[in-house]
């Protein structure tokens, strides 16, 4: 029998995964601020938290990285976005091209709220490519 992910709400995964304070203040942000363009919720899984479009693509997926911050990752390479501020970084890729985590093509790590607002200008990119 193949195993199955248990979905769980962002509130549930939080407590599960023990987020800190720090790092719930930026995925709550991220949620609030989403919300207003976004009809999609997000669902907490084994080891990350996703935004699905309405397609198999992702819009983005929270990991929870280093104790205190998120990463923030897209299916999409750095140069498919506008990002004035170069937060964006590339994911890392296999000699193919792949991307060496699937569905992993850049990425942002976020560890405050200092440039909240333009990470969310990223998912909005992400959102209208594959939503």
């Amino acid at each position: 029998m193949p195993k199955t992910s248990k979905i769980r709400t962002l509130e549930e995964f939080l407590e599960e995964k023990r987020a800190s304070y720090n790092q719930r203040q930026i995925i709550f942000a991220l949620r609030d601020k989403i919300k207003d363009f976004c009809r999609f919720s997000h669902q907490g899984y084994d080891t990350r938290i996703v935004l699905k479009g309405t397609r198999k693509n992702n819009i983005c997926v929270y990991e929870l990285r280093g104790g205190d911050g998120v990463e923030v990752s897209f299916n999409l390479k750095k140069e498919d976005f506008s990002d004035p501020k170069d937060l964006l970084q590339e994911a890392k890729f296999n000699p193919d091209g792949t991307p060496q985590i699937r569905g992993k093509s850049s990425k942002i790590f976020l560890s405050n709220l200092e440039n909240i607002d333009d990470v969310v200008e990223i998912i909005r990119q992400s959102y209208r490519k594959n939503a």
